[in-house]
């Protein structure tokens, strides 16, 4: 009959709507957390899946060369030099795979604040991160999907640990905070060309309002900015 088809017939463009509304709202949700920046997570740092290696730079890249087949793994503690950027430092820690050739998939960096977590990862060290990103992109390793991450924990709780001996537990530690974001190359680049200027004595350093500033400019003595009354 006439209006059995017509009922059919709205019935299938209901589902087709239904569906159509679905998945735009979850489209809009994954909008919202790409748009939202860094994340942060606490209660546990996440880092359980790797397996911790005792392998230098070097012997993990021979590993990936020899076509080794193998999960994620840490390193830590190791010297990054950039020829590129001209700049020399060392990571705390980094994951990364054997995929068809060495990949990046994390660098993670700690930081000890005194009295009060942040609840927003600070600038500088996000940036210290991502220069060990560019260093090691130097080296071979893929850094298409590479995460950087910052840990903060408070400087009392990290001194229990030592004096416990329980930092072999700092991976699954609820007691920190931690923001990570996806790295982006060209951001960080500019950043260096920017202080390349200054280290370089291309231009003069520009005075901040910001007393935190001072403290990290290495321009500055003992906290007080060496261009500015701050």
């Amino acid at each position: 009959m006439l209006w059995q088809r017509s009922w059919r017939y709205c019935g299938y463009w209901g589902d087709i709507l239904s569906w159509f509304f679905l998945v735009s709202f979850i489209a809009i949700i994954l909008l919202l957390i790409y748009l939202r920046g860094p994340s942060s997570f606490s209660g546990g740092l996440g880092f359980r899946s790797p397996v911790k290696s005792n392998w230098s730079l070097n012997e993990f890249l021979e590993q990936c060369d020899k076509g080794t087949s193998m999960r994620k793994i840490i390193l830590s503690e190791k010297n990054v030099v950039s020829l590129t950027y001209r700049f020399r430092g060392r990571f705390d820690s980094i994951i990364v795979r054997c995929g068809s050739g060495p990949v990046l998939e994390e660098v993670i960096e700690r930081k000890f604040p005194r009295s009060v977590l942040p609840k927003k990862p600070i600038e500088e060290d996000m940036f210290q991160a991502s220069l060990y990103v560019l260093g090691l992109k130097e080296k071979g390793f893929s850094i298409r999907s590479t995460m950087i991450t910052t840990v903060y924990c408070l400087q009392t709780v990290a001194d229990d640990c030592l004096h416990n001996n329980e930092h072999s537990s700092c991976w699954r530690c609820n007691a920190g905070v931690r923001f990570s974001q996806r790295f982006n190359e060209p951001r960080t680049v500019k950043s260096i060309k920017k202080l390349d200027e200054i280290w370089y004595r291309e231009r003069e350093a520009r005075p901040k309002p910001s007393p935190r500033k001072c403290r990290l400019c290495p321009f500055s003595k003992q906290g007080v900015c060496n261009h500015s009354a701050v």
